[in-house]
């Protein structure tokens, strides 16, 4: 028979415990004799032999008291961020002094990442308690970049080598890759964000590994701002299951950039007595990112139909990494306002013959005309000034001539780098605004936001791979195969 016991010694010394295991024997012929120990006895005169074993342990109580963060948020450039605060308790249940009363001295170390990653800060305290340090400075100084990063922290008791971490070594894991038949999924990757019926919803795949459930796990979102969006949304503790495309709800994103979802969870083997302080750990939280490009399409009348451009960019893409804003009637100087926080711009109309121009609503002396440069009878052109398009990575032009040098207008291209736009695309031939433009719209766009492969096309690519389609589809390039490029050419729109 196998008995198995477990001691919280937590609140006890340091030092060695002896611990004896014995067998408790009675006289099986006699049953008011004595308990012995040892050896059960040969006959019935005999009482046997009391003996047992012993076994020395030694117990080290160096922890902490507490564990309250995940992760730390940093960046420079923000007066809120750009020191962020770390406190964590040293607890030592143990003699905290020599025999000659000399206090013993506790080092710790704050890793960003785990204990065998990259140290930032240290310290040593001449007694447990609490710790609190602010890191702006020492950020800094190491040149550590913003973002979202998790820690770990190590404490060692100089005079005994008596140690302990904040997570390491925790149980509760997220692998690097998901077993089979996942092979070849992360551990945890954060998809993106989807719609539907005004919601939002993150979407992500993860694992966690462990011998027991989680007591839990939780999904933190963070804008491009670092500032929180949601935190903590309970995702499913069980363990060693791979989770496909959950949908995690969370607030709609409003800004352009990169958003954070982090993946955290704490165990639940504290009552298993497998650490040293008897208490639940949190594991070390996973980060991963998915970039929110804002896109703007505006379009002449011609290009507005269920069956074509507006209605295929829309299907296609806004799921994926753009919003999606399709105004056919906005003049110019209206789109200019929506452009502010836009990084990717797609004026799809009628260019103008010389070059220079381009009109993407129903009437050009309406206003819905773009021009490189001011001037125009009417005066209703909205010229391409700097600083427009500061937000924008790339603009692309859908509409004949738009790549060539008006004599009088300038060239949309150059004007737009010049404003701002790091990448700008128009056409040099005449191109078909009808089946087979709205086809190659459609095409371009799933070759830049990787629908049509493993990884996002740059621009360059994504508009030969575009054309050779159309001219697959139609026999003809239909004017797609003059594309110019200017800026940025290798640029991905949507990282």
């Amino acid at each position: 028979m196998t008995l198995w016991e477990a001691w919280d010694t937590t609140d006890r010394f340091n030092g060695n415990h002896e611990v004896r295991i014995a067998a408790v024997f009675s006289n099986c012929w006699d049953g008011d004799s004595p308990f012995v120990l040892g050896t059960p006895p040969a006959d019935s005169s005999s009482p046997g032999v009391s003996g047992g074993t012993s076994k020395t342990t030694d117990v080290q109580n160096v922890c902490f008291a507490s564990d309250e963060r995940d992760y730390i948020v940093y960046d420079p450039a923000v007066p809120e961020q750009n020191d962020p605060e770390i406190s964590f308790e040293i607890v030592d249940r143990g003699p905290v002094e020599d025999l000659d009363g000399n206090p013993y001295h506790y080092h710790w170390y704050l890793y960003l990442g785990t204990t065998d990653g990259m140290y930032v800060d240290q310290g040593i305290r001449g007694s447990p308690g609490t710790v609190t340090r602010e890191l702006g400075t020492i950020l800094a100084a190491q040149q550590i970049e913003r973002g979202v990063y998790p820690f770990d922290i190590k404490v060692v008791e100089e005079e005994t080598g008596d140690s302990a971490s904040l997570r390491h070594p925790n149980r509760l894991t997220v692998p690097a890759g998901m077993p089979f038949p996942q092979w070849g999924t992360p551990g945890y990757r954060f998809r993106g964000f989807e719609r539907e019926a005004g919601d939002t919803f993150a979407v992500i795949d993860y694992r966690i590994e462990d011998e027991v459930d989680a007591s839990d796990c939780y999904f933190d979102l963070l804008g491009p701002d670092l500032a929180e969006m949601a935190s903590q949304v309970t995702l499913d503790t069980t363990v060693n299951d791979s989770n496909l495309e959950v949908r995690v709800p969370v607030p709609a994103p409003e800004r352009t950039g990169t958003y954070a979802g982090v993946l955290c969870g704490v165990d639940a083997n504290g009552a298993r007595f497998v650490y040293r302080d008897a208490r639940n750990r949190r594991m070390l939280p996973v980060v991963g990112t998915d970039a929110q490009w804002e896109a703007h399409a505006y379009a002449h009348e011609d290009f507005d139909s269920a069956s074509t451009f507006p209605a295929l960019y829309l299907q296609e893409i806004s799921d994926h990494s753009f919003y999606i804003a399709f105004e056919p009637d906005y003049v110019a100087d209206e789109v200019m306002r929506h452009v502010a926080d836009c990084a990717v711009l797609h004026l799809a109309g009628h260019g103008w013959i010389g070059g220079g121009g381009i009109n993407f609503g129903d009437e050009m002396l309406d206003g819905r005309a773009w021009s490189a440069r001011a001037g125009g009878a009417y005066g209703q052109w909205r010229a391409v000034e700097t600083g427009d398009f500061r937000s924008v990575r790339y603009v692309l032009y859908q509409g004949c001539h738009t790549g060539r040098t008006g004599e009088y207008w300038g060239n949309l291209l150059a004007e737009s780098l010049g404003a701002g736009a790091g990448c700008a695309t128009g056409f040099m031939d005449y191109v078909d605004r009808a089946q087979r433009g709205d086809y190659w719209s459609a095409r371009f766009w799933l070759y830049v936001t990787s629908r049509e492969g493993p990884e996002p096309l740059p621009i360059t690519a994504a508009l030969m791979q575009a054309c050779a389609d159309v001219t697959a589809a139609y026999g003809y390039p239909y004017g797609y195969d003059s594309h110019a490029t200017d800026g940025w050419a290798s640029i991905v729109p949507a990282p």
